[in-house]
């Protein structure tokens, strides 16, 4: 498994023949980034959350349709840039140490 990563979300392959699964961070009180999937009309499917319990954001593992991907991506680029207008101004530093330990690792 290859990880593609870009700041506020990692792109995971998978054998799964119609889903792409991502994991992306968002706040930990509100989810910011459900404006962003209604803006683009994005069907995604959650899987699976985590956050530390002292922790501002959390990891959210999802998928989405692959002919949605690039519409996914597009869409987490604005993810970062909301993030420092709502006052979320550490949000791609957190992402850096939190991303950091699986960039070092190898996936077979």
């Amino acid at each position: 498994m290859r990880l593609h990563m870009a700041i506020g979300h990692i792109a995971l392959d998978d054998w799964t023949p119609f889903r792409k699964l991502y994991a992306y961070m968002d706040t930990a009180d509100i989810y910011r980034a459900d404006e962003l999937f209604r803006k683009y009309r994005i069907r995604i499917r959650f899987k699976k959350e985590w956050q530390s319990p002292e922790g501002r954001y959390r990891m959210v593992f999802c998928s989405v349709p692959k002919k949605q991907a690039a519409l996914f991506e597009r869409a987490m680029e604005e993810l970062p840039k909301r993030m420092m207008i709502l006052g979320y101004d550490d949000y791609e530093e957190v992402w850096r140490q939190t991303i950091k330990p699986a960039e070092k690792t190898e996936v077979p």
